[in-house]
């Protein structure tokens, strides 16, 4: 959370500001926060996207929430057995414009999963539609047992 938005002095007149905690203490959680939103603002931002897994009958399926990303961002990649999906969700903003206030989230994003034993890797699919993310994972048709008759020798 980002504590520069929680009470800014800036939303009081010049006046009420006098009288809303105008002290030495006040002026060092001001300087606190303002130094904590410039540790945030050089970190690199990162999102972790909602996920739902269901395993169904035929196949898994995974969705992802991930609204604002178009498919172009999205990278989704199998590596040993492994289901990973990467992106990014850039700022609609100009990089230099001044942002007031920011509730949204962006940046870019990982995700990874091992796929199960009876997944088909080869068989994979995904598509997007209203933000979200379906990707599907087909499971391999189970072996038939095998049924033989063993003979039984005398010794």
């Amino acid at each position: 959370m980002n504590t520069m938005f929680v009470l800014p002095r800036r939303w009081f007149a010049p006046a009420e500001s006098a009288r809303t905690l105008a002290s030495p203490v006040r002026d060092d959680i001001d300087a606190m926060c303002q130094n904590a939103a410039a540790r945030d603002e050089r970190r690199a931002p990162g999102i972790l996207p909602c996920v739902d897994l269901v395993a169904g009958t035929d196949a898994y399926c995974l969705s992802m929430e991930i609204p604002g990303v178009e498919p172009e961002h999205i990278s989704l990649e199998i590596r040993e057995d492994t289901l990973v999906i990467s992106g990014e969700k850039a700022s609609p903003h100009d990089a230099g414009a001044a942002r007031l206030a920011g509730e949204r989230v962006f940046g870019a994003f990982r995700r990874m999963w091992a796929l199960p034993e009876d997944a088909d890797a080869d068989a994979v699919s995904a598509a997007t539609k209203n933000g979200v993310l379906t990707v599907t994972v087909p499971r391999k048709a189970a072996p038939e047992p095998q049924h033989r008759t063993i003979e039984i020798t005398r010794q």
